[in-house]
């Protein structure tokens, strides 16, 4: 009998030293992959005729879904924002930080139709 019990305790000790031993093994294989893993921050690029046109920053309008305020860099050079209107195919500049007091003044049909509707198609698919 007191052979089976020091059996047993023999056997608690590895059983205890495994799960220790793959705690670890799994701690380490985490910390070597949040170490070597960069984070992803890509922005989305596109060619729109000779110019490289990428999406810097996008934020859609709570008070109006189909409205986006988007920043857009063209060669590496950043424009200032825009307010793209996906549901009219339209665009107009912000005053500022602010909305335009009259929506319809400023607006114009998207100035290169391609880009409009490569960021309204972007967003509708996500």
């Amino acid at each position: 009998m007191k052979k089976f019990r020091e059996y047993l305790s023999l056997k608690q000790k590895i059983r205890s030293i495994s799960i220790r031993v793959l705690v670890m093994l799994l701690g380490v294989r985490l910390l070597f992959w949040l170490a070597i893993v960069p984070p992803a921050n890509a922005a989305p690029c596109r060619m729109i005729g000779t110019q490289t046109v990428c999406i810097s920053e996008i934020k859609r309008s709570a008070k109006y879904p189909w409205e986006y305020r988007v920043t857009l860099s063209r060669d590496g050079v950043k424009q200032p924002q825009e307010i793209l209107n996906c549901r009219d195919a339209k665009q107009f500049s912000l005053q500022g930080n602010r909305r335009p007091v009259n929506s319809e003044a400023g607006a114009v049909l998207f100035q290169t139709k391609e880009t409009g509707e490569w960021i309204c198609r972007l967003v509708k698919r996500n």
